[in-house]
């Protein structure tokens, strides 16, 4: 009878009502994530070139400005007539199609090459472009000596800016020329070269970053905040903090001198400049002198209008890395830009502009978040793992729903995707799809599953409760196909004899048996998925138990739920090594209704010492709570479900604990009007207990809270476990046409009126209940995961009815599939029903004895 009452339990549930702590280190992984360099190094060997063509005219100059299409060799004869600064200059217009600040003060530039330079050219195409940057490459090898330190700095930030890298041997020349030549870097030139080693993501020998942080040492007083900022947030990004020989020059006390030369005249500084400042604010936790961080919110709007779209999404992460939520006019006016501009946002920028609202809970605009989504749904395919998890992370954080094509996507790019996810993306994506409800398939189930198995020891204490959780959420609430079928024709696999025996009677199942093909098809992929997902399981289990040092009592608490919620099992000895964690520390509420939950569910009959922490704490948090707390675990407090959960595992585990007994009973009075029905139903169980159980009527019978909460509840409690929608089990239909075709006669179905339990089959023995035999008819649903051990709620009943003074006869699956299976098919129904009459006989003889049943 408890089983529906679980099942609508689970689907009922907010996922508010045991949400994780859903922290993943985010502060951190963000930080390290956008500050580490993607190290991207060119081909080693050089790049081919087309046949150089004679010196451009000037028709092909002409036409080069022009907005035409440009063909190769008018391009390639272009570039090879100018400078290779100067090449690269325009070659990096050409490319972002605007002005570029170049730094070409020291060097001598052709009147030809500064009016190219200072014209805007038009876009050229991607292969265009690739041939002429190779041509530069080929050429800067060449005149590598005629060079300056200076243009090589230029061309360093240039080929980060159009997102060309170097190959490495051209790189090894720059160090080169830097080792004979460290005299002449000037401080500009040294600011250039630290920014655009970051841009081009590369990581130089360490003497040469060990040689660049000596010049800042020295020049220190030169710089200006334009320049300081620059290098500030090349040393964020590059982590030239963490570690070596470099590191031990990046002490506190310089980086604070850098950021004091950058905030001593924020007015000065460029969008970009301010940009870069928060991030290193951010980055390296500074504190800013009062007002200091409104200035740099009111530089940033006014040059608003200059960032691009990763500095946008930079201020957006900053602020929330800073933990702040920004000027509502800045928030605006960045939403707007993104907005309008969300075309040449790439897929990184735009989860990091999504993460940054969900860390700090605040609503993305609404025009902002639609472009954003229609953004994300043109390019889905282009998502990373990190994307997906940030995405889906943010989404359910702000509370938004995805729209049902895009979700439909992102579970067919994840399914592609899925062996490149970490453990963190599995952890994080399953947590914000079970908080979205989105709806999965047993097909991404099961590949969800696979991959968890594979990289199952990378997973943390967390991530491993909270995929637990997760998937105990999905799997409870999305519409499996496969299984919402089987359960309609029911779990139990029949063998090819059974439907003899089932012949000529009216079941109401005529329909269902007719496809009998389909149906047996469907029970197999049901039964596939849920043994992949009870190996899945078994797998976390095994890596949990190896790293419980590591848990928190709320990610026991998780684990444990999920483990419940899915009707697993736990290795023996396991659940008293989870609970050894809780002895001796404070545990908050909800951690401490859900272990004694889980303990009540998975072991029964566990030692009441090893739950006695936890129920001090209950019984103390019980007393300490407060009508003025308003949070919304009050709120959820307030309905009643934790308070139900606490009374239905005092039933089953029989805690004769008078304290804590006064102590809940004081809150039902209290929230005698917030229960709903799924609660009343718990409460049930627990006031039947209370009356047919000697250990808690021993304990209930003084307290005088006890009377009144019976009178205004009970009536209301029963009548709603009453409502319970039971589904008919065919194996007990089975077994109550069997017993009436061998003459004894039975009721299927039938209600007790003092319990409200629906008896299995009541045989009508005798007149009095004391002469009544009950037969439990224990199907695979009625067992955990190892079918095998008989669930609590089972347990519970099979005490109740005792005490009401049934005589109980408890029928396993397992036996009455084993007595079918003896016949073959040519005996055909008279051998099989023979053979049935027998058995159940057998079990009348034995009347109240079940193994497996175990009770106290």
């Amino acid at each position: 009878s408890m089983l529906p009452l679980f099942r609508r339990a689970v689907r009922t549930m907010s996922t508010d009502f045991r949400r994780p702590s859903i922290n993943h280190s985010r502060r951190h992984a963000v930080k390290k994530r956008m500050r580490a360099p993607v190290f991207l190094i060119a081909q080693e060997k050089e790049p081919s070139t087309d046949k150089i063509i004679d010196k451009s005219t000037s028709e092909q100059v002409a036409r080069a400005r022009s907005h035409q299409s440009v063909d190769n060799n008018a391009l390639l004869n272009l570039f090879h007539a100018m400078k290779v600064p100067a090449a690269f200059s325009l070659l990096q217009q050409m490319i972002v199609d605007k002005d570029s600040v170049t730094n070409f003060e020291n060097q001598t530039v052709g009147e030809d090459d500064k009016d190219i330079v200072s014209r805007k050219m038009p876009k050229v195409t991607k292969d265009n472009a690739d041939k002429v940057f190779d041509l530069l490459c080929k050429r800067l090898l060449q005149e590598s000596e005629q060079i300056s330190i200076n243009e090589l700095s230029s061309i360093l930030q240039v080929s980060g800016s159009i997102n060309r890298h170097l190959s490495p041997r051209i790189l090894e020349e720059m160090w080169e020329k830097l080792r004979l030549h460290k005299d002449d870097v000037s401080s500009q030139n040294l600011a250039y070269i630290l920014e655009s080693l970051t841009i081009v993501r590369v990581q130089p020998p360490p003497d040469i970053i060990k040689l660049l942080l000596s010049k800042v040492h020295e020049d220190m007083l030169l710089l200006s905040a334009s320049q300081c900022c620059s290098i500030l947030w090349a040393i964020s990004l590059c982590e030239l903090s963490e570690g070596g020989e470099e590191g031990s020059l990046v002490s506190r006390a310089f980086l604070q001198d850098l950021f004091e030369g950058t905030v001593k005249d924020v007015n000065v500084l460029t969008g970009r400049d301010l940009c870069r400042l928060l991030w290193s604010i951010a980055i390296f936790e500074f504190k800013l002198p009062p007002g200091k961080l409104d200035g740099i919110s009111r530089g940033l709007l006014q040059n608003v209008n200059e960032l691009n779209a990763s500095e946008i999404s930079s201020i957006f992460v900053s602020f929330a890395l800073l933990s702040v939520r920004m000027h509502k006019d800045l928030c605006l006016a960045l939403s707007e830009r993104a907005a309008v501009n969300i075309e040449s946002f790439n897929l990184r920028d735009m989860t990091d502009i999504l993460w940054s609202h969900g860390l700090l809970q605040n609503e993305p605009d609404d025009f902002l978040y639609i472009r954003l989504s229609a953004r994300a749904l043109s390019c889905v395919q282009a998502f990373q793992a990190q994307d997906i998890s940030d995405f889906l992370w943010s989404h359910a954080i702000l509370g938004k729903a995805l729209a049902p094509v895009l979700a439909a996507r992102l579970l067919a790019h994840i399914s592609f995707i899925s062996q490149s996810l970490s453990a963190h993306n599995v952890a994080c994506i399953l947590w914000a799809l079970a908080n979205l409800r989105i709806k999965i398939s047993p097909t991404f189930l099961k590949i969800v599953c696979h991959r968890i198995v594979s990289i199952v020891q990378d997973f943390g204490p967390q991530e491993l409760s909270e995929t637990v959780w997760s998937i105990a959420i999905l799997y409870r609430t999305s519409p499996v196909d496969d299984r919402i079928e089987a359960r309609k024709i029911d779990v139990e696999q029949q063998q090819p004899q059974n439907r003899v025996l089932l012949s000529n009677q009216t079941l109401g199942d005529e329909e269902r048996l007719d496809q009998s093909k389909h149906n047996n098809q469907t029970i197999s992929n049901a039964n596939n998925v849920r043994s992949i997902l009870h190996d899945t399981c078994q797998q976390i289990c095994q890596a949990a138990f190896s790293k419980i040092d590591e848990f928190s009592v709320t990610s026991i608490s998780n684990l444990l739920w999920g483990m419940t919620s899915l009707s697993e099992t736990l290795p023996h000895g396991q659940l008293e090594m989870f609970l050894r964690k809780a002895e001796g520390i404070d545990i908050n509420r909800q951690d401490a209704v859900l272990l004694l939950w889980s303990a009540a569910i998975l072991q029964p009959r566990i030692s009441h010492d090893r739950l006695a922490n936890i129920t001090r704490n209950l019984q103390s948090s019980l007393k300490e709570r407060g009508c003025e707390n308003k949070s919304r675990s009050y709120n959820m407090w307030k309905r009643g479900g934790m308070t139900s959960m606490t009374c239905w595992s005092i039933a089953v585990l029989r805690i004769e604990d008078v304290e804590l007994i006064e102590s809940v009973m004081r809150e039902i009075k209290l929230l005698i009007n917030e229960f709903q029905e799924m609660d009343l139903s718990l409460l049930h169980i627990f006031f039947l207990s209370c009356s047919l159980d000697p250990k808690l009527k021993r304990v209930i019978e003084h307290n005088p809270d006890m009377h009144v909460v019976r009178s205004e509840l009970q009536e209301r409690a029963k009548n709603s476990f009453l409502k319970v929608n039971l589904r008919p089990s065919k194996l007990r239909k089975q077994i109550a046409e069997t017993f009436s075709r061998t003459g004894i006669p039975c009721i299927e179905g039938r209600v007790d009126v003092e319990s409200g339990y629906r008896l299995d089959v009541l045989l009508l023995q005798g007149s009095q209940p004391g002469d009544q035999y009950v037969v439990e008819v224990h199907d695979r649903n009625c067992f955990l995961a190892d079918r095998k051990t008989l669930k609590a709620a089972m347990l519970l009943r099979w005490r109740h009815l005792a005490a009401l003074g049934y005589h109980l006869i408890g029928i396993p699956y397992w036996e009455w599939e084993s007595i079918l299976s003896k016949r073959g098919e040519e005996e055909e129904r008279a051998g099989q029903l023979l053979g049935a009459s027998e058995y159940l006989l057998s079990k009348l003889a034995s009347c109240g004895s079940a193994e497996y049943v175990k009770l106290d």
